[in-house]
């Protein structure tokens, strides 16, 4: 046997070894194809180890070095597609970028138009990279969309991406008729990070009395809170896959960090990672706790007994007046934890989709809850096999709960647009 042989059936040997152990609960969608996905990006995770320790003097390596891998395994966005009304080109909304799909052949009068507002924690992403989901939503919608390219931390922290949005939405909504879109019957969308965006600017849009209202709003498993890190779906998520899969807690309290301090700040990631980040007082008397109250999640999506109780949990909890300081301005600002808005009257009409194994799920539960107790029209979805960003797969066939995602925001937009 040749020694290149040799090294094939060894290296393949390791990667089966590699897919099977890694952990996939029960009831998980397709998963062979997920721990062979799981197990491409080993190399990855080598490849930025090696930037980093390259690189080791400059700020922010580690996000630099993530951000250069994956956006590389992307072509670059061609302009037309065979066999495609949609063309695509770049922009700026108010000095902000922005990847533009409009129709070749346009329909005779005004048209419903799209804002995308892309995930990947507020630090990774772009509107390149999600170029293949955005495209394929304005080819199915036949209409135009915008995906705005904010601004990332951590080297430009709160709020600096989400006034870069805001800047966009604002002006696209005064010009939308150089684009043939009826401002009147504009939706936005948002996967993940982008859920909170699109959720947080629909509540802005609705209090400008100077611009339109958006006529509806499609959250993709968004985060929308961080005052409980122990929420049902937190507990689910860290009891199924420890710090594995594709966003676990410790994910989201480095993201959460990035964003608000522009630096994983670890005092404010361990304490909240415990649900320690949070004053006493606050923990005893806040109206902000109701918000994330765990009853308010239905009784099949919540853990057994095994799990601790939101009270008793929170009992346990010493709390920190020092980390509290540091993010209360954050964590009760709307524009950052969306479900902490006390008024939710008037919003846009909303579609809220979940996934059963993401640690997001009942970001999205509470907020499709507190829309639809506010009168606001809300279809929520929970997808039981699915999990945190598998929309993102969804266009190119990889899971079919991802395309049944993808197609059931379609039907959604197109009967209420």
């Amino acid at each position: 046997m040749s020694i290149s042989l040799m090294l094939s059936c060894a290296a393949a040997t390791a990667l089966v070894v590699l897919v099977r152990r890694i952990r996939v609960p029960d009831g998980m969608t397709e998963p062979w194809k997920y721990r062979l996905m799981i197990s491409l990006f080993v190399l990855p995770r080598i490849l930025e180890y090696i930037y980093v320790l390259l690189n080791r003097r400059k700020p922010f390596a580690p996000v630099q070095a993530k951000r250069l891998i994956y956006e590389s395994t992307e072509a670059r966005p061609k302009e037309t597609r065979k066999g495609s009304n949609i063309r695509s080109r770049v922009t700026d909304f108010d000095g902000v970028r922005v990847r533009l799909y409009e129709p070749i052949r346009k329909k005779n009068g005004l048209q419903p138009g799209i804002l995308f507002f892309h995930g990947g924690g507020m630090v990774y992403g772009s509107a390149d990279f999600y170029n293949h989901l955005t495209r394929k939503i304005a080819e199915e919608l036949d209409t135009f969309v915008a995906s705005v390219d904010y601004r990332l931390a951590p080297e430009h922290p709160f709020p600096v991406g989400f006034n870069d949005n805001l800047r966009a939405v604002k002006w696209f909504l005064n010009n939308a008729t150089d684009f043939d879109v009826d401002a009147h019957r504009v939706c936005a969308v948002g996967d993940s990070a982008g859920g909170c965006f699109a959720a947080g600017l629909s509540q802005v849009v609705y209090d400008d009395v100077t611009i339109p209202n958006f006529k509806l709003q499609v959250l993709i498993y968004p985060a929308l809170q961080q005052l409980d890190f122990k929420t049902h779906s937190y507990q689910k998520y860290e009891a199924e896959f420890g710090d594995g899969g594709f966003l676990s807690k410790l994910d989201v309290c480095k993201y959460v960090s990035m964003y608000l301090h522009g630096l994983v700040d670890p005092v404010t990631t361990s304490r909240s990672m415990q649900n320690e980040h949070i004053s006493p007082s606050v923990l005893s008397s806040s109206p902000f706790i109701q918000y994330v109250d765990r009853n308010l999640i239905p009784e099949e999506l919540r853990l057994s007994g095994k799990y601790a109780k939101q009270k008793e949990d929170m009992e346990k909890c010493t709390g920190s007046d020092e980390v509290w300081n540091e993010v209360e301005k954050y964590y009760t600002d709307p524009r950052f934890s969306p479900l902490v808005r006390n008024d939710m009257q008037g919003l846009p009409s909303a579609m809220i989709l979940t996934c059963e194994f993401d640690c997001l799920r009942d970001d999205g539960i509470l907020y499709a809850r507190r829309l639809a107790d506010a009168g606001v029209s809300t279809v929520w979805k929970n997808y039981e096999n699915a999990f945190h960003g598998i929309m993102w797969f969804a266009t190119s066939g990889r899971f079919e709960v991802g395309r049944q995602m993808f197609e059931d925001m379609i039907a959604f937009i197109q009967q209420n647009i």
